[in-house]
């Protein structure tokens, strides 16, 4: 097995993530925002389309 720390390969520290800026973060934000609407959109129009053909206004007498 490699030792890594010794290789020089490993200093210890923890792998840090660079923050986004705040333009990242709010072009990112809108972009979800504008995806949840289009989807409640879609979702809304098949919901009536599906409830308007599979449970019609009046059915048959049994």
């Amino acid at each position: 097995m490699r030792d890594i720390q010794a290789e020089g390969l490993y200093n210890g520290a923890a792998a840090t993530p660079a923050m986004p800026s705040n333009r990242q973060l709010i072009f990112a934000i809108t972009i979800g925002n504008g995806l949840e609407f289009f989807d409640l959109t879609v979702y809304s129009f098949f919901a009536v389309l599906l409830g308007k053909l599979f449970f019609p206004a009046v059915s048959a007498q049994w």
